[in-house]
């Protein structure tokens, strides 16, 4: 049972925090948590603190810490850069690559992508919950859409990659973290690849098959948290 709710900011011991809306519904009526119950609360930037549930007024949950607040784990970054695609593929890329890990999303605008608005937002809020479910104690930060070029051009990691057919695993993990850049549906032409490689992104394969952008994205982000 996911017993875990956002709360920014984090209370200290001692110290109270209303639930919003949305949270105390699904705590009241779907967890049926009443006074007393155990839950976390956590900021989406990484901290979390244990709580207990103290009241349940009008249908708002007030929550009370019970220990200090947990700073967050250090990890290194894990950016994924990826040609926005058609449909709901980005929706799903942004969700999967945030249950495997992912720290930042780079939405980019490539040659063969297809215009789909700005939906930063949306994705931020897909992200977010997708980081609820799975417990994960912080959001990964979701850019407004860009060029390639502008993309590219604000990566500081120093490990970056390309997802291209090609052989071999990549070298050992670098602490500073890493960089994945995924093309839409039917890939990065021959000059956005050119491109790429200028700014320091060297092939990596994802597997023998042809890939969907959000598996693609999934799949890569893992291997490069997982290290």
């Amino acid at each position: 049972m996911n017993r875990r709710f956002r709360a920014t900011p984090l209370p200290v011991a001692g110290a109270p925090a209303a639930l919003d809306a949305a949270a105390s519904f699904h705590a009241v009526r779907v967890l049926r948590l009443g006074v007393g119950a155990p839950l976390v609360l956590f900021d989406g930037a990484g901290a979390e603190v244990d709580a207990v549930v103290r009241a349940v007024d009008g249908g708002v949950v007030v929550a009370e810490a019970v220990g200090p607040p947990r700073a967050p784990a250090a990890r290194a970054d894990v950016v994924l850069l990826v040609g926005l695609p058609k449909g709901p593929s980005m929706d799903l890329a942004v969700r999967m690559a945030t249950e495997a890990g992912v720290t930042h999303v780079v939405p980019v605008v490539a040659r063969r992508s297809v215009a789909t608005g700005d939906r930063a937002d949306r994705w931020r809020r897909i992200a977010a919950a997708a980081a609820r479910q799975c417990c994960r104690p912080d959001d990964p930060t979701i850019d407004e859409p860009s060029s390639l070029a502008d993309a590219l051009g604000r990566v500081t990691t120093p490990e970056r990659w390309i997802a291209l057919p090609t052989d071999g695993p990549p070298p050992a993990p670098n602490a500073a973290g890493a960089a994945l850049l995924v093309g839409p549906e039917g890939g990065f032409d021959p000059a956005e690849i050119a491109l790429a490689h200028t700014h320091g992104f060297a092939p990596i394969s994802l597997g023998p098959f042809v890939l969907r952008v959000e598996t693609a994205a999934a799949i890569g982000v893992a291997r490069l948290a997982s290290r």
